[in-house]
């Protein structure tokens, strides 16, 4: 196979950081295999001419590296290679019942399982695709990403460009000049120069003495879609009330809420939360594919003469740091929270299809996985969370509880914001609960 080369014929470059973190926890078999699977459904209304979107997926494909990598491993050591070319292949398949509605649950049913499926990107590229067609005019399309190549804003930006690719092949789409496996060394690079030494230092100082919760897995227990478990509603338009007397913003009081939640169902003062951040202010990389989002985190200590509405220059100062030092922060990542936040009011303009808008939507699975992401979106005047985790270790009462605790901090920081955190927690006793 034939793979880019540096000037020394070396054709597998080492990666840290997050990459590194996330191969971790992608083996390459097993149930955590399929554990950092992003699938999304794309459903298309036109006349599909095949080759054509066949030949603008294989232009994407040459064009963005990401699209052509796969990793490898050597002991403890992870590396990635990237083909000179790849072409993928299409194939339309047919979709049984009787009526478009039946076609569609079963195209629905088709692509939950495909979702499923594992993607061994130590062998082959880290994404599969497939279309079902629903009605003579009509297709529903399947993208399964494995989640250690790619992110979603990747995967944003290939299906619109795909697409345009497909509506008009003459036309010339600028990207950016940095490569994902750029990125992937210029990280490597900083992890292990003297430039990175001062972040570790300060991830080390922060960190110092915390002790790491662990949650076992009940192999008895059923894994479930933790999508539709208790979803948390939050008041945003009083919040941004709240942000704004405060200097702070909404995303910040969202972290400190989850932050008293979990103190408060798991009876500690001491909490460690990580959050995604885009990772594109480097105009290089701005639309570069690839797993570009990084993770950082806060470690926050409550006391319990705390007052709840004197608690935002803390975490204020605990973000901004950790913004500050993200690129050194994926050795502590403790406890799996993972807060992935978005507003869904400033989307990506979708493309189209055979000049017909195009709907586009995550397909949420039962999902095997060490961490739990809180996917929160602020949508319409509210702050929604929904959960993707193991189901097996945070039990759906466990969620309801977590969604309890947060909406009882909502309520203390909107109309009780003289009480202290002890007031918050009330008696201990009554609120430990079994992992």
């Amino acid at each position: 196979m034939d793979y880019i080369t540096d000037k020394n014929g070396n054709y597998e470059f080492p990666v840290a950081g997050m990459l590194k973190v996330f191969l971790q926890d992608c083996p390459d078999h097993g149930e955590l295999n399929r554990a950092w699977n992003m699938a999304f459904k794309a459903g298309l209304k036109g006349k599909m001419d095949l080759a054509k979107l066949e030949r603008a997926l294989n232009r994407v494909i040459q064009e963005h590296d990401a699209m052509r990598a796969s990793y490898s491993r050597k002991g403890d050591e992870y590396y990635i290679r990237v083909r000179k070319s790849y072409k993928a292949t299409l194939k339309i398949e047919t979709v049984n019942g009787a009526t478009l509605e039946e076609r569609k649950q079963e195209a629905d049913r088709l692509i939950e399982e495909f979702a499923a499926e594992p993607i061994n990107i130590y062998e082959t590229v880290g994404y599969r695709i497939r279309i079902y067609q629903v009605d003579e005019e009509e297709y529903v399309m399947a993208l399964n990403f494995q989640h250690a190549l790619t992110d979603g804003a990747s995967i944003a930006m290939m299906v619109g460009t795909w697409l345009a690719y497909y509506e008009n092949e003459d036309i010339v789409i600028l990207q950016s000049k940095g490569t994902f496996l750029d990125y992937a060394s210029e990280e490597y690079n900083y992890l292990h120069s003297q430039d990175s030494q001062e972040e570790k230092k300060y991830w080390e100082d922060t960190y110092e003495g915390y002790v790491n919760e662990k949650y076992e897995v009940d192999e008895q227990a059923e894994l479930l879609k933790a999508c539709n478990i208790s979803n948390m509603i939050l008041n945003k338009d009083k919040l941004e009330v709240i942000a704004r007397k405060n200097k702070t913003s909404v995303f910040n009081i969202v972290m400190m809420i989850y932050a008293m939640a979990i103190a408060k169902i798991e009876n500690r003062n001491d909490v460690s939360i990580a959050f995604m951040l885009a990772s594109r202010d480097k105009e290089e990389y701005r639309t570069t594919y690839g797993l570009i989002t990084r993770t950082t985190n806060i470690r926050h200590q409550f006391e319990d003469e705390d007052v709840i509405g004197n608690m935002y220059p803390k975490f204020r100062t605990e973000i901004m740091k950790a913004v500050m030092n993200y690129r050194s922060s994926s050795d502590y990542i403790y406890d799996g929270y993972v807060i992935a936040y978005q507003n869904q009011n400033e989307g990506f303009e979708l493309p189209t299809f055979e000049g017909n808008p195009i709907t586009l939507n995550l397909v949420t699975q039962a999902r095997p996985a060490n961490w739990m992401v809180i996917r929160v979106n602020e949508y319409m005047g509210k702050v929604i969370s929904c959960y993707e985790c193991d189901t097996r270790k945070h039990k759906p009462d466990y969620l309801e509880k977590l969604k309890l605790a947060g909406e009882e901090a909502q309520d203390f920081i909107l109309n009780r914001p003289e009480c202290t955190f002890s007031d918050y927690i009330g008696k201990r006793e009554e609120e430990i609960i079994e992992f």
